[in-house]
This record gives structure tokens, C-alpha cells and sequence, in this order.
């Protein structure tokens, strides 16, 4: 939290939170989709079943997303603004948008438009590191990286501060992007390098020529530490002719690109343009994949900020005691004039909690199942495939799997076994490794997943005293003959207690038209009313509850910038 600024400081700007939401384009035919970056331009050509699909790219052979394989020979493909690319420039993990015709009988999707940006590129700031995952700071957005992230030229035990990289990934409910790709630009900032970022604009200074744009659909800041002033922007050697004379404003969402900082940290904006949403086609089949935001109830939610509407479809119990925000979804309907999707169909892909490391054993291509360390892993429609080993397979998928392959897997636990959200080919390499819940303890034995782990080691004697049922841990040791794990290394995982819930942000609500006073006033009334609810905890907890700050400060000389939000 940051402390409190200078009663001297001036106080110049009123912020701003506006909710992003969906609004119509081009008349009644496509509805905008404010949450989802594209080019803006849609075509669907062609005869058959127009469709679209929003989500990561998690195999090739042309593409497949959302679990639809969909062929790019005659497909115009944008990457990064670069209308001419080709399918060699999709990479694994990226979130693209896919318009397509589907054949009559629905066996293949002819893609007319692949379309990709950058969610951001920009110098890691900040990392603060977690059991289960990494959480970065990147232009001063919350960045989270976990294990079955797609890195390209770093991994996730190399991630330090400086580097800059290019991120693409779903936002959940908070604003953080969690990252499905995270690729290394360079080991540190060079001024010329090309950075980028896309931001609702949340407040304006005609005269020191900044802004402050915020990352959250919801319209909340999305920092909350001391990385916060690197939402401030420096536009004042920015072109500004792509705006096609459209001012900057509180709310106008934007695309910003710059290559130096100024002396104060600030990016110095080379260029802004108006961030155009991809045009979701209204009344042909649209899937997207996201974190759902915003939940009320079954009819009325978002994934990725796009409205749906779940209630005319049948769903399990388990599906429905599991929607709720930050719930990973993949939903498949029908787009409405009033820009809601209606869904004909939802998916859970929970997070993954598993992890496998080893030789694959058995093979079932019927069940599309394999066997690593004892542990049965079943791949799906959504399971996303690479191939790390020198073979370096742009094609990987299930069916390139062989007996005695080594593999990591990273999945969910389900009643039958493992299923998997991303699987890869590695190099063999002498070790094994295990991650998951204990089931059983014996003696010098545990079980993990279904697999016995020998921990006699006399390095581990004290450890396993530590060790009880339902402990997450992560082991790594040599599989024997016996078909079981003598364990050399195993760590303790602290696991959050809603692993969805990742990272926490200020949730502020400000009126369009409010005047800095008028929010300070109401700040006050609110801290007075919590204090009054509060009379019973003591002075910490009240001090805890109603004084964390967030503040914004402008450095120009003589006149700076405060924008103080209480909790």
C-alpha cells in the first residue's frame, strides 16, 4: 500500500471508473466486443455455418482453438497489426479470434480471419512469487504466470525483473491477465524497443499532457503497490492522428505504443489509437473462452466481458456449483442483438492442480489416455500440446505420443484419473517428477495420484513428520523398476484457500461527473460509516479496513497529481 502524499501536492485530476460493456456496431449485423482486441474488421464468406471463436491457440495442424480445428490456407491472418502474416507467425498460447464457415456436415471450419495482438509488451518491474504461482508487474499491470503458462526463451523458474516481454492471456475478474503465453523480447530494456499496452482511459491532463488508464473491465485500478505510476503515460510527443480526431477522454479505450521513458518512469507515447474490439457476429454460432466475470446468476454474467445468458441450457450440479467469478469457461452459443450471447453449451476447464513428469508407459488411443508414473492423464478437445524436445514438432498432438516419451503434464483430478490441460515432449532426463494431494500415508510411504512414493531417504526423515493426508506436495525422485518413486526432493506446497482468487485489487466506485471534493467528501462518510460498524474491533483491524490508499502522483516540477482512492 502506498503512503500518503504531500498535503502540499496539488491536486489536479478527477478519476474516473467507468464498467466496460458490450456495445453494437455496424447497425444490427455485429455487436463490438469491448473486452476482446482485434482488428474491428469481420467477414464471413463462404457458404456453410458462419461461426467465430475467441480463446488460445493450443495446437497446429492448421489451428485449433477452443477445441475446433479450423484450416488457415485461405485465411487472412493479422499478428500484431500485421495484416500480411502467416500461419507460421500463431504461436502456441496466443489468443486469437477465428471467423470461419463450417461444411455442412460440420467436419471442417474454413477460417476466413485469424486475428492476434499482444495483450502488452513491456519490462517486468516486479515479481512477487507464490507456491502455485508468479505474479508480475508489467506497465503496471498485474501480470499472473503460472506453470502451464507457453513460455518461448525463458521458463517460469527464469522470470526475473528487467526482462521485457510480450504477454498474451484472459483477464479475470479483477483485471489480472493470467497469462496463455508468455514470450521473452529481450533480457532488459533498450530505449527503441517497441513496447505496447491497451487501457481504459481513467484520467486526463490536457496541460501536463498524461493520462492514467486502468486494465480492469470493471473499471478498477489495477495496482496497488508501487508499481501503481506506471499507469501514467506521457503523450505529449505522441502522434495522434489514428485517433481520426477523436479527443481523449475518461472511458475511451486505447491502444499505446512508445519506445523511451521520461525521467520520471513514465512511458513517452510514441503513438495512441482507439483499441477496436473484435465485431462479434450476431445470430451465427460465437465461442469464447474466459474467466467469468461479474456472476449473478445463470442468466446473467460475463466471460472475458461478454455478456451470456446460461438459463435455457440443462447443466449438471458440479457445473452449476462452480460458476461463479474467476471460474475458467468455455461457452458456445448464439449472439443476440442486444450483444448477449446465448449459450447452447458450457465447459469448466478448472486449474490445473496437477503436475506429471516422466515416461509415458501405456497408450489407450480409444480413450485418448496415457500412462506416466502409474498415473492415468486423459487429454480433451481443450487439452493444449507442445513439443519442447529437439524434435521441436510443430504438429504435436496426442498422436504423436510413443511409448517411452518423456512428458509433462499439468491437469485437473477427476474421480477416473488426470485430465490434462497442457501436455509437452521433453528431452528424457533422469528424474521424475509428481505434484499433487497426499491420499495415504504408510510407514515411509506416501501416495500421490494414485502412485507410491518411498520417502526412507535419511534427508527427508524429518520432513515426513510434517507430511499428512490432503498435504499438497511436490516430489522429485527416480521411478523405480517396482513401479515406484524413491523420492529425493519434496516440497510442502502452501496452497491459497480459493486458488481461482488470485491477487487482490481495490474495488472503487465513482460516479461519472464527481469532482475530486465531492469523492473526498464521500470517501470521508464512508470511512466514518465503517468505523461505526466497526466500533467493536479493535483500532489495527478498523486501521486495516478503512485506511489502505491508493495514490497516483504526477512529478512535473512545482505540480504533481494525487488521486486517492479509499478502500
Amino acid at each position: 500500500m502506498l503512503s500518503k502524499i504531500s498535503s502540499q501536492l496539488i491536486i489536479l485530476l478527477c478519476c474516473i471508473m467507468l464498467t466496460a460493456c458490450s456495445s453494437s456496431g455496424g447497425g444490427d449485423e455485429y455487436v463490438a466486443e469491448g473486452g476482446i482486441k482485434g482488428t474491428g474488421k469481420t467477414e464471413l464468406d463462404g457458404e456453410g455455418t458462419q461461426v467465430a471463436a475467441v480463446g488460445p491457440i493450443t495446437g497446429f495442424g492448421s489451428i485449433f482453438v477452443n477445441g475446433v480445428k479450423f484450416e488457415t490456407d485461405n485465411a487472412e491472418i493479422s499478428v500484431n497489426g500485421n495484416t500480411t502474416a502467416d500461419d507460421g507467425q500463431l504461436k502456441l498460447g496466443m489468443v486469437v479470434q477465428v471467423l470461419a464457415t463450417t461444411t455442412s456436415d460440420d467436419q471442417v471450419s474454413m477460417a476466413s480471419q485469424v486475428v492476434f495482438d499482444s495483450d502488452i509488451i513491456g519490462p517486468i518491474t516486479e515479481i512477487t512469487e507464490f507456491s502455485t504461482y508468479r505474479e508480475l508487474v508489467v506497465l503496471g499491470r498485474h501480470i499472473i504466470v503460472r506453470e502451464d503458462s507457453v513460455f518461448d526463451g525463458i521458463s517460469f523458474e527464469t522470470l526475473v525483473a528487467g526482462q521485457v516481454v510480450a504477454i498474451s492471456g484472459l483477464a479475470n475478474s479483477d483485471g489480472e491477465l493470467v497469462a496463455s503465453r508468455i514470450e521473452k523480447i529481450s533480457d532488459e530494456f533498450v530505449t527503441g524497443q517497441q513496447l505496447e499496452v491497451e487501457g481504459t482511459i481513467i484520467a486526463v491532463d490536457p496541460e501536463m499532457q498524461l493520462i492514467v488508464v486502468d486494465y480492469s473491465a470493471k473499471g478498477n485500478m489495477a495496482s496497488d503497490n508501487d508499481q501503481f505510476g506506471n499507469n501514467t503515460f506521457d503523450y505529449s510527443e505522441a502522434d495522434l492522428s489514428a485517433l481520426d480526431g477523436i479527443e481523449l477522454a475518461v472511458g475511451l479505450q486505447v491502444d499505446i505504443s512508445g519506445s523511451r521513458f521520461n525521467e520520471l518512469g513514465q512511458l513517452v507515447v510514441d503513438s495512441i489509437a482507439v483499441a477496436q474490439g473484435y465485431l462479434l457476429p450476431v445470430g451465427v454460432t460465437v465461442q469464447v473462452k474466459g474467466f467469468i466475470d461479474n456472476f449473478v446468476s445463470l442468466a446473467d454474467f460475463s466471460v472475458d466481458n461478454q455478456a451470456v445468458d446460461a438459463s435455457n441450457i440443462m447443466l449438471d450440479e458440479a457445473t452449476v456449483a462452480s460458476m461463479k467469478d474467476d471460474t475458467l469457461l468455455k461457452v458456445s452459443g448464439v449472439l443476440n442483438e442486444e450483444g448477449t450471447l446465448i449459450a447452447e453449451m458450457v465447459k469448466v476447464q478448472p486449474i490445473s492442480d496437477v503436475f506429471v513428469e516422466g515416461q509415458v508407459t501405456a497408450i489407450d488411443a480409444t480413450s485418448n489416455s496415457l500412462v506416466v508414473l502409474g498415473v492415468t492423464l486423459t487429454v480433451d478437445a481443450l487439452t493444449a500440446f507442445e513439443d519442447q524436445s529437439d524434435d521441436d514438432e510443430r504438429y504435436y498432438s496426442f498422436a504423436s505420443i510413443n511409448v517411452g516419451d518423456s512428458i509433462r503434464a499439468w491437469g485437473y483430478q477427476q474421480e477416473d484419473g488426470v485430465v490434462v490441460n497442457y501436455l509437452s515432449q521433453v528431452e528424457e532426463e533422469d528424474e521424475v517428477e509428481i505434484e499433487g494431494l497426499i491420499t495415504a500415508i504408510s510407514g515411509t510411504q506416501i501416495t500421490v495420484l494414485g502412485t507410491t512414493i518411498d520417502v526412507s531417504s535419511e534427508a527427508l526423515a524429518s520432513l515426513l513428520l510434517q507430511l499428512q493426508v490432503g498435504s499438497a506436495v511436490e516430489v522429485q525422485g527416480v521411478y523405480t523398476d517396482n513401479q515406484t518413486i524413491f523420492a529425493r526432493e519434496i516440497e510442502i506446497i502452501e496452497l491459497p484457500e480459493d486458488d481461482t482468487e488470485i491477487g487482490e485489487d481495490i474495488d472503487n466506485e465513482i460516479d461519472e461527473g464527481e469532482s475530486v471534493e465531492e469523492i473526498n467528501e464521500e470517501d470521508e462518510t464512508l470511512e466514518s460509516e465503517e468505523e461505526t460498524n466497526s466500533e467493536e474491533e479493535t483500532e489495527e483491524e478498523t486501521e486495516e479496513q478503512n485506511e489502505e490508499t491508493v495514490e497516483t502522483e504526477f512529478e512535473n516540477s512545482a505540480q504533481s497529481v494525487s488521486i486517492e482512492l479509499d478502500e
